[in-house]
Formats: structure tokens, sequence, C-alpha cells
């Protein structure tokens, strides 16, 4: 997902655009931003991009946002996408985290662990 987010701004941004990664942590989620300076997605563009098979990219099979859409939404996570034409694009994902496969989830539910006692 990170890699087909990174093509797409670095294929968009010619002529020297530049591209950032942002991550943040809260609590119960994730988020990952992909931003660059690139050309920009038409409006009418934009409510098509996760659809399986749509692209405007010559030789491009279209599948990339689709899948990663979906892998997203079963995750239990979002995918947004904001875009001015000329100025560039961002796309934040926000992934939620599932606490039960946290390892140290399960360390501080360990009585003793927490406890202030030595013995």
């Amino acid at each position: 997902m990170i890699k087909d987010l990174c093509i797409n701004a670095i294929e968009a941004s010619i002529n020297g655009g530049k591209v950032w990664i942002h991550t943040s942590h809260r609590p119960t989620y994730n988020i990952l931003k992909v931003e660059d300076e690139g050309t920009g997605i038409k409006p009418e563009h934009l409510k098509k991009i996760f659809r399986p098979f749509f692209t405007t990219k010559i030789g491009s099979h279209g599948l990339s946002l689709a899948s990663n859409y979906k892998f997203i939404q079963n995750c239990g996570g979002n995918i947004k996408v904001s875009s001015t034409i000329g100025k560039g694009t961002c796309f934040k994902v926000k992934i939620p985290i599932d606490e039960s496969s946290n390892p140290i989830s399960h360390m501080n539910k360990i009585s003793d662990w927490n406890s202030d006692n030595d013995g």
C-alpha cells in the first residue's frame, strides 16, 4: 500500500515536485499521509479512483488503488484523498490498532507487571 501510494506520488510529481510521507500515532489508530506537488487529480476522476480497472495512466491496470482501498476497509480503516489541479494530492490512510495483537497490551494486563511490589 505504502509503495503504491509513493509510486503514484512520484509519477505525478514531474518536474521536480516534492513528495512527503507523514505518519502519526493515536491511542486507537495510526495515520499515514502521502502528499505530492504533482499535477493533481481531476475532480471527475476523484470519484472513480478506487474503482477496479479505473486508470488515467497508459499501461496501468487500475488495480493498485482499488486493492489498497479494499485492504484498508477490511482492516477497519479508511482512506481519503484531496487534490488540487496543478498543486498536488494528499492521500490520508487511517488504520485502527488491534490491541489484542499488541504484545505490550498483553504484558500490561499481567497484574504483577504493573504492581509496585518487587517481590
